[in-house]
């Protein structure tokens, strides 16, 4: 008894030395290693993401175990949804792998006080880029611009009064302009309510409600496309009562102002793509993208693998004369098209990539990209651009503007009932 005690113990003696010593040293799984090391050095109010094919990462089972406090999401579709409807109540940390360098300048015009980290040890290679924004910068671009007789200013609302400038209050008379960015997390029917002074709301760049000032609080009913809207108020600088509303059939609207998670800083222009979806049995849906980066395009439409087919488009501007590249990846067959010219084409249901180089003039250029699939489009889906002199990115929407309304008169409630017919956004998946 004692000899098998003792080959007992010797056994988990070498066993214990093995594990903690030589197999310790061997520095196995460094790049989950990385993971879970980077997230355990930004502040507890830190979100930490991870994008498009790559969404799942963040939530690896590996991560939670070496960070498990701390919060993670993946972002399926980052050109649908950055910048992320957030409040600024935390800060907003990126994980960026070797494949997606495209996305890196992209995030960066989308979050400029977005800095680098550096996670790594001596010696370790290099899995990720990690960048990272505190909760006060994400604050800082949301809300809306207020522009009166000098420099924009920030407010968190739209209407809100500008606050004191040069002096011990701001003139009550003259006129004021409110601008920003509006959030609409799904196509739907949307009310809109002008109360306590007479103002005008532009959507997208069209006039919709005006309140006289003879008038009590006016209110129009639209049905907006899914995305970002371009949203301007003119008004009295003492400010204006401003609200919306889902319309849920059958019920009165139940007005509130536009939170701040809801509106980010802009000056009102609508930018990006207008899109139009066809998925057979269902009705039209209309979207704005910011961008073209998606994972599981047919998750993201709600498409059950059913059949369709969709087009975006806008009016592309370039900055400069010179030739152009871009990358389309696709899940199922389609083409880019610049002008009149196929820049990239895809055949086949499985979809795939193509690269495609034109020459382009400095000033507006239609363009569009077009999908087809029979399998409900459950893969990936990118539109990527390089400048002349500069890296290839994603092509973002600060470059495009919408070729088409994203709104128009409200739906009946019978169709807006339609089962299945108008996903919503889901701009987080988390793993508790």
């Amino acid at each position: 008894m004692a000899t098998v005690s003792l080959l007992l113990t010797g056994a988990l003696v070498i066993d214990a030395r093995f594990y903690y010593v030589d197999y310790a040293q061997m520095n196995k799984w460094e790049g989950w290693n990385q993971e879970g090391n980077a997230l355990t050095i930004q502040p507890s109010d830190t979100l930490h993401l991870s994008l498009g094919n790559s969404f799942h990462m963040v939530n690896s089972g590996w991560v939670r175990l070496l960070a498990p406090n701390a919060q993670r999401a993946g972002v399926r579709a980052p050109g649908s949804v950055l910048p992320l409807p957030e409040d600024g109540s935390r800060g907003l940390a990126f994980l960026v792998y070797p494949n997606q360098a495209t996305y890196l300048p992209w995030l960066q015009s989308l979050y400029p006080a977005a800095v680098p980290v550096d996670y790594r040890r001596a010696g370790e290679n290099h899995y990720f880029d990690f960048i990272y924004m505190a909760a006060e910068d994400v604050a800082a671009t949301r809300g809306a611009l207020v522009t009166m007789d000098s420099d924009p200013v920030r407010v968190e609302r739209l209407g809100e009064p500008p606050p004191l400038i040069n002096g011990p209050a701001t003139p009550a008379n003259g006129e004021a302009t409110w601008s920003a960015t509006l959030r609409v997390p799904q196509q739907w029917n949307y009310a809109f309510r002008i109360d306590g002074a007479p103002a005008t709301l532009y959507l997208d760049g069209a006039p919709v409600l005006t309140r006289q000032p003879s008038e009590a609080n006016v209110v129009t009913v639209l049905n907006l496309a899914r995305g970002d809207h371009a949203i301007r108020l003119t008004g009295p600088k003492s400010g204006v009562d401003f609200a919306w509303a889902h319309m849920e059939p059958g019920s009165e609207p139940r007005f509130v102002p536009p939170a701040l998670a809801d509106l980010t800083l802009s000056d009102g222009v609508p930018h990006g793509f207008a899109a139009s979806v066809e998925i057979e049995g269902l009705p039209l849906q209309t979207r704005q993208e910011n961008a073209l980066a998606a994972c599981c395009m047919g998750a993201l439409l709600d498409s059950r693998n059913q059949p369709l087919r969709a087009t975006w488009a806008a009016t592309l501007t370039a900055s400069e004369t010179g030739d152009y590249t871009f990358t389309l990846t696709l899940p199922g067959s389609g083409a880019l098209h610049i002008g009149d010219t196929v820049v990239a084409s895809i055949d086949g249901p499985e979809g795939g990539s193509a690269t495609g180089l034109i020459a382009l003039t400095s000033g507006d250029h239609p363009i569009s990209v077009t999908l087809t699939s029979q399998s409900g489009a459950n893969g990936a889906m990118e539109l990527t651009w390089t400048p002349p002199g500069s890296p290839a990115t994603i092509l973002p929407g600060s470059a495009l503007r919408p070729a088409a309304p994203l709104f128009g008169p409200p739906l009946s409630d019978d169709l807006l009932r339609t089962p299945g017919a108008w996903p919503g956004d889901t701009p987080l998946e988390t793993v508790e």
